[in-house]
């Protein structure tokens, strides 16, 4: 693998992490959001996975977990909305 696609590569995974933090969103659980999307999303689209359309969902998640009964909820779903 050439060295300037390693290096571009590396420059959009600390793009985005950075991004991310600055605003207060946890990098990592946003870049494996954004790395599971990527395969199937639409390249016109790619505002969709920009660190703030990620906390929006988190958000609209706490937000339906605090009307549900904490039994009911995956433990996938509450690792996601602990690490926040």
């Amino acid at each position: 693998m050439p060295t300037r696609f390693r290096a571009e590569s590396a420059v959009m995974v600390y793009t985005l992490a950075k991004t991310a933090t600055m605003n207060k969103v946890n990098p990592e659980a946003c870049l494996a959001w954004v790395l599971g999307r990527i395969p199937d999303h639409p390249v016109n689209r790619i505002d969709d996975l920009k660190p703030q359309v990620y906390q929006d969902l988190i958000d609209a998640l706490r937000a339906e977990v605090d009307t549900k009964d904490p039994a009911s909820l995956s433990p996938v779903l509450m690792f996601t909305l602990k690490r926040d």
